[in-house]
């Protein structure tokens, strides 16, 4: 029985550390493995009506792989409440590169963006 837990616990950090993703920072450049996929998190509140828009992707040397928006625990059940999105990138390209969000109403081209995000990151 000993024997069979070791091999499940082996098993299950073998997957954690296989299927981990790396959290990128705005304050510093992060180095990522080409292949490997790595996560930028940015608070948000979709009710305003502006949301996080990805402004480089033509350019960037890391494909998009999932977006989703995690709303804050609401304890007062108040319609409107703020939360996260993450974005989970896989990087293509060796070399130094950024990604560039902007906060912004989407259909909104005349006003300036109300936040942007940038993540430095080198691909190796």
């Amino acid at each position: 029985m000993k024997r069979l837990t070791l091999f499940l616990c082996s098993i299950m950090l073998a997957a954690v550390a296989c299927s981990s993703t790396k959290e990128l920072s705005t304050t510093s450049t992060e180095t990522v493995k080409s292949g490997k996929k790595f996560t930028l998190s940015m608070k948000s509140n979709p009710s305003t009506g502006y949301r996080w828009v990805w402004a480089n992707r033509a350019e960037a040397a890391a494909d998009s792989v999932s977006y989703e928006f995690v709303a804050d625990e609401n304890k007062s059940k108040m319609m409107g409440a703020g939360g996260t999105d993450t974005w989970t990138f896989k990087a293509k390209a060796e070399g130094a590169d950024s990604l560039v969000f902007l906060y912004v109403r989407p259909w909104d081209k005349e006003t300036a963006p109300a936040d942007s995000m940038v993540f430095h990151f080198k691909v190796k």
